[in-house]
């Protein structure tokens, strides 16, 4: 055992795993060194929980489980009704705060909240709807305040020191938690008739809607804090904004500013709201949404109020994998007969987790803040996964360069072969919720590592598929490395972006626990151009979730940033630049990222012109 440590700490030291950069928002450091041992040596425990033939799938590359060794103790990632955080205050065992009766104070414990219970969960933190939340606060501030400069100043004091505390690394392993924040301002109606909450207490014969303009100020003072990123101009990695981009909304007064943040730092996520409804769904992780009727009917009282809630783990299929089976039996019908035995496995795995968490909270004690919240683990989904999709297609159809030669007539072939399999996927969740009783979901999973490692287990095993495996030299290193898509319609592809939307519009919707089109950009667009594009998305398509991300760069000797990719500072030549993209669903630096994903991002279409 003493050998096997000292060797993990020379890979480590020696940067010779790649699993030392597995996660882009981790640094290497003395706690980043303790998290990657303590990650090596608690795998040996899976087979233990999990059993040997679950391991065996995802060691040889059929499935891949995520967060491990995380997810044998704890659940994935939660969502947390705003309101509820305002009624109890931080309750903590180590220390205990009142409600909050300021803004300030708010931000405070929306910070301090996401840092801690990321401890208890291995993924994301999401808050719903805090600008309208938050109004009632700033407002009541105001009363003291008084003149309108110093309430500016207020306002941006409050979210500088959220956003840079949520951006420090204090979770374990040296990194930031990862937050999702999603602005609400007249999209949800529902919310808009919600009570305000001041100190713990609902305010009798208040709505929050009538504090639309204070949340206005709340919104067009945090979107021009995030246009001007840290003290260096680099892009804050957190929080992830979701926002639903109503008729309504872009034509208010906060539209310019969301517009313009859009435009040069890509911040905001857009969820179409005429194909999800504001008052049924809200966004709970980086692309994970969620079906409020499902959840609703489980819930019991004020404490378990239906956005409460996330997913209890994730299981992946290597659809890839899949599609070379089948090829090599020359029969199409085992593609399901396979699919539907990895999934009876991602069942049980699924199973033993969620079994897990109840005694992990309630019997072991080991979740302490999500039990004094009153935490319903029954609200959260059992989330299945699909990776490599676009890699699965192209082998079903026994096209290598399937994605690089477009074609209208293969474009509908692809479009059938996707929605086959993801009804078929939906009608076996479905089945299973009847006879389980609890809530499964399908996701387009964002494989930040899972990519990497299932391609080259793949590159391999199936020497005579290659073929069909993207490969490149990723940016800052010197041999090529195969890797997968986590997008139906993969960002390597050079299809005109207008048929990768078609087909984005067909598929999409059948995501029933997450799905995101990063449309990656070159340049930077004007307002104009994010308004339109926005605008034609959701009036003629049918796509569920989806960004605009443009490429930055950073210098780090002059402090100047700019929206496109360069080499060289413009300003003052240096070669002592980062770049800047969204690795999967976050902003980091591409030196950062694992060896396949800056294989990906050297592939990337980066757009200089959009269809508007």
């Amino acid at each position: 055992m003493f050998g096997d440590s000292m060797s993990l700490v020379e890979q480590y030291i020696k940067d010779l795993d790649w699993e030392v950069r597995e996660n882009a928002n981790m640094r290497r450091s003395f706690t980043h060194l303790i998290t990657y041992l303590g990650t090596k040596v608690l795998k040996d425990y899976t087979p233990k929980v999990f059993g040997e033939k679950a391991w065996k799938l995802h060691c040889d590359g059929w499935i891949h489980i995520h967060k491990l060794p995380f997810s044998l103790l704890i659940p994935y990632c939660f969502g947390i009704n705003t309101a509820k955080l305002l009624l109890l205050g931080l309750p903590t065992e180590t220390v205990a705060s009142n409600p909050a009766k300021h803004l300030i104070s708010a931000c405070d414990h929306i910070k301090s909240l996401t840092v801690i219970i990321s401890q208890e969960f291995s993924g994301a933190t999401a808050l719903s709807a805090i600008d309208l939340y938050l109004a009632p606060l700033l407002a009541e501030d105001m009363k003291f305040i008084g003149d309108g400069r110093v309430l500016e100043w207020y306002v941006k004091q409050a979210l500088e020191e959220l956003t840079w505390d949520i951006n420090y690394p204090y979770r374990y392993g040296y990194q930031s938690p990862f937050v999702n924040l999603f602005i609400n301002y007249t999209s949800s109606k529902k919310i808009l008739d919600e009570p305000a909450i001041v100190g713990g207490k609902v305010l009798e014969n208040t709505r929050l809607g009538d504090y639309l303009d204070y949340a206005e100020k709340l919104i067009k003072v945090y979107c021009r804090l995030l246009l001007h990123g840290d003290a260096w101009g680099r892009p804050f990695t957190f929080p992830i904004l979701s926002i639903f981009p109503t008729k309504e909304i872009m034509e208010s007064p906060i539209w310019e500013d969301i517009a313009l943040l859009t435009a040069k730092r890509g911040t905001f996520y857009f969820l179409n709201p005429n194909v999800v409804n504001p008052d049924d769904m809200f966004s709970m992780c980086c692309r994970l949404t969620i079906n409020h009727a499902k959840v609703a009917v489980r819930c019991r009282g004020m404490w378990t109020i239906p956005d409460e809630t996330g997913s209890i783990g994730v299981v992946t299929i290597n659809m890839a994998r899949i599609g070379m089976e089948a090829v090599k039996r020359g029969d199409e019908k085992y593609i399901y007969d396979l699919l539907l035995e990895l999934l009876g496995e991602c069942r049980k795995i699924l199973t033993i987790m969620r079994n897990r968490y109840y005694v992990t909270m309630n019997e072991l004690d080991m979740m302490p803040l999500a039990k004094k919240l009153g935490v319903r683990l029954e609200n959260f989904y059992s989330t299945v996964g699909l990776v490599a999709l676009p890699e699965f297609v192209s082998v079903v159809l026994q096209r290598p360069r399937l994605w690089y030669i477009e074609d209208r007539g293969v474009a509908k072939e692809v479009v059938k072969i996707y929605r086959d399999v993801l009804t078929f996927v939906n009608k076996v969740l479905d089945e299973w919720e009847r006879e389980d009783n609890v809530l499964y979901n399908v996701e387009q999973v964002p494989a930040e590592s899972a990519s990497y490692r299932l391609a080259v287990l793949d590159y391999e095993k199936y020497p005579e598929f290659r073929s069909y495996i993207p490969v490149e030299v990723p940016m800052y290193g010197s041999e090529k490395v195969p890797f997968y898509s986590s997008q139906n319609t993969p960002s390597y592809s050079t299809w005109d972006l207008r048929l990768q939307l078609e087909i984005e519009s067909e598929v999409q919707p059948l995501f029933t626990g997450g799905v995101m089109k990063h449309i990656f950009l070159g340049r930077e667009l004007s307002v104009d151009e994010v308004t339109k594009f926005v605008r034609h998305i959701t009036e003629n398509t049918k796509i569920v979730y989806f960004s605009l991300t443009p490429v930055q760069t950073t210098c780090n000797d002059c402090g100047f940033w700019t929206t496109g990719m360069y080499t060289r500072c413009p300003k003052c030549g240096s070669a002592k630049v980062d770049i800047w993209s969204r690795i999967v669903g976050y902003y980091r630096p591409v030196r950062m990222w694992n060896i396949g994903r800056r294989a990906e991002f050297r592939t990337r279409q980066h757009y200089m012109n959009i269809p508007i």
